[in-house]
């Protein structure tokens, strides 16, 4: 035994090791251990949801990379992590998929002392039921479901689902996210019923409609602006960000919250269980919700901000814009998509028979 150390003092040590070995304690995270030298973030995050300028920034501070890749679904994004996908350091999923994913253990609990920004954020938007106490996600910015269409191309103008589905003079000039969720939601609104139900009756109408529905989509897609703007789509369902930006350089596009109702979704950023990065990407997140950098994000990209009071700091177009400007008023008339624990199997059952349906 070496000198100067207590017996005492070494049977506590080994205590010690023993007890964390058996798990009686809280696990440390990797965050602990990173290597000081991986200036790295691997970010998995929706397409055409980042800023260049933004990330620029913080590389320029920290010194740490931004490496960015995309995901079109929370579907895929839970696939790519279940399928043991062990690169990303942060990712972006949605409200209902950050609950799906806490109940697998995926997401690394956070660490908020690391985040003292965390204090920027509107109140409103934490403490949700899909994450109390938002132990493992932060929001990121808040969206909803709607319809754009060319003013000068379509008339009358459309007003919700039904008039999309519909209209004759639409036939395969649309797109529908492709998104399973947002989809069968939508054919469920028209319907007018929940975008959560689990009624076999009610899915298996809305299976059959979409797959006579196939007819007249050109495609699934969750980024269709470039389609919309070279004329080959006359309208899309999208969500309320990505229209926004069309139509601030492409007033003949109209942005539509829909008739029958609509889905909204809060995003959220949260660490997998399985990165390697967890120091580096709390330092990201931290930035990203400092109030200026929160306000540059949102001008940028026409994304709702997560700050306190953003409002009155938002430019006068955007202040104009429902889908941005008014979180109590969409928040009671949307309807946020929910975990639906194995009844989710029926929706990827119904989702893999349109796709593989022939027309």
């Amino acid at each position: 035994m070496p000198r100067n150390i207590h017996p005492l003092l070494v049977f506590l040590s080994l205590a010690l090791c023993s007890c964390l070995n058996k798990g009686c304690t809280q696990a440390r995270t990797t965050t602990d251990t990173q290597d000081p030298g991986d200036n790295r973030i691997n970010l998995f995050i929706w397409g055409d949801y980042t800023s260049e300028s933004i990330f620029a920034a913080f590389e320029q501070q920290s010194g740490i990379k931004i490496v960015e890749s995309n995901f079109s679904s929370n579907e895929e994004l839970l696939a790519k992590l279940q399928a043991g996908a062990s690169g990303y350091d942060l990712i972006i999923p949605s409200d209902y998929m950050v609950r799906v994913m806490k109940e697998l253990d995926l997401l690394e609990p956070l660490d908020h002392t690391k985040i003292p920004n965390l204090h920027n954020i509107d109140p409103r938007l934490l403490n949700r039921d899909y994450d109390p106490k938002n132990s493992v996600s932060i929001p990121y910015s808040w969206s909803l479901a709607g319809l754009i269409y060319n003013k000068n191309k379509v008339s009358p103008a459309i007003t919700g689902y039904l008039d999309l589905f519909t209209r004759d003079n639409l036939r395969h000039r649309i797109s529908l996210l492709d998104d399973s969720r947002e989809v069968v939601g939508s054919i469920l609104k028209s319907f007018g019923q929940s975008v959560n139900t689990t009624d076999i009756e009610k899915l298996e109408a809305a299976k059959i409609k979409l797959i006579n529905l196939k007819r007249s989509i050109r495609e699934f897609t969750s980024s269709p602006v470039s389609m919309l703007r070279h004329g080959d789509l006359l309208a899309a369902q999208i969500y309320s960000n990505e229209a926004l930006r069309l139509i601030q350089t492409n007033p003949e596009f109209e942005f539509v919250i829909p008739d029958e109702g609509f889905t909204m979704a809060i995003d959220n950023m949260a660490i997998p269980r399985a990165s390697t990065r967890k120091a580096n990407a709390l330092k990201l997140i931290n930035f990203l919700l400092r109030e200026d950098i929160n306000l540059q994000f949102a001008r940028e990209l026409l994304a709702a901000p997560v700050i306190i009071n953003a409002k009155a700091k938002l430019p006068e177009f955007m202040q104009r814009q429902p889908s941005i400007s008014q979180f109590d008023i969409i928040e009671k008339r949307g309807e946020m998509l929910m975990d639906l624990g194995p009844h989710t199997a029926k929706y990827d059952r119904l989702w893999t028979e349109v796709k593989a349906s022939s027309i």
